[in-house]
């Protein structure tokens, strides 16, 4: 029995309809592929025609709503817009979920050719995104993956492993379906405090959620271990880590167990930003 992949959106009745069209295209032969709406509505005629263009029939797909699939083996749920994501319904703890946002074309007025256009467009960026299906799995690192890492880390200009990097459990790996590292998150245990780092990926792959799979994986294993918080500095993401509740801080306000860290007293710059995650 092949798994099952569901798509969902709001009202099933575009975003959706195209994605379940697309990744059946994709991954047909290994995946069962569906699509549903937390309100369903009914399929928009403009996606069966663009989706015909596109050389995928989408003729014979409803609307279907999320329910109905509540209480079936679910492997992957990939949600399409924001309202999807904050009102799926809990599905079984194995199911790994994805969130793949886009523009919704439906909400474009106007003469059938914009409107055609908004969904051609939309089309475009949802056959795009989802040739990253399936999305890498998030493995504990092992210490092959450490010339894999590096290079990583080089390419993404990050501060590089070293011998005080705690390289080993605490770190993990993306890796593809063809066996290669293709992200990276790292997090050094200081006294009862962690220091979180390397979070990287291919540039193919940013965007596509695996960044906040690595980082929410660390902050989850650092809860477990029974920390009292992560500590992190960046140049370039400042705007990245509040969605995780991380706040800025001043430098000197993390422990002096964390300013003795390499990352902290020496390779990132001065003006780098410090912020904080308090876990308890």
């Amino acid at each position: 029995m092949r798994p099952r992949v569901l798509v969902l959106c709001t009202g099933n009745s575009a975003r959706s309809q195209m994605a379940e069209g697309i990744l059946r295209k994709y991954v047909g032969d290994r995946y069962e592929v569906s699509s549903a709406g937390t309100h369903p509505s009914s399929v928009r005629p403009e996606a069966v025609a663009v989706m015909e263009e596109w050389g995928e029939s989408i003729v014979g797909q409803r609307s279907k709503s999320a329910e109905e699939f509540v209480g079936r083996e679910i492997a992957y749920v990939i949600t399409v817009c924001g309202h999807a994501a904050e009102n799926c319904p809990v599905f079984p703890q194995a199911v790994r979920r994805i969130h793949w946002p886009f523009e919704d074309p439906a909400a474009v007025q106007g003469p059938e050719q914009e409107r055609l256009a908004a969904f051609r467009r939309v089309r475009d960026q949802i056959a795009a995104r989802f040739r990253a299906f399936p999305p890498p799995a998030i493995r504990v690192a092992r210490a092959e993956d450490r010339i894999a890492v590096d290079a990583l880390l080089a390419s993404a200009k990050l501060v590089p492993v070293d011998e005080a990097s705690q390289f080993g459990k605490q770190w993990v790996v993306a890796e593809s379906a063809q066996g290669a590292v293709v992200g990276c998150g790292g997090l050094e245990v200081w006294g009862g405090d962690g220091l979180l780092r390397s979070v990287a990926v291919v540039e193919e792959l940013r965007g596509a959620g695996t960044g906040r799979e690595l980082a929410q994986s660390r902050i989850d294993w650092a809860r477990e271990q029974g920390l009292e918080g992560l500590y992190l500095l960046t140049t370039t993401a400042a705007g990245y880590w509040p969605r995780f509740g991380f706040e800025r801080i001043a430098r000197d306000e993390a422990p002096a167990e964390i300013r003795r860290s390499v990352e902290w007293a020496s390779a990132c710059p001065a003006s780098a930003t410090a912020m904080r995650l308090r876990l308890r």
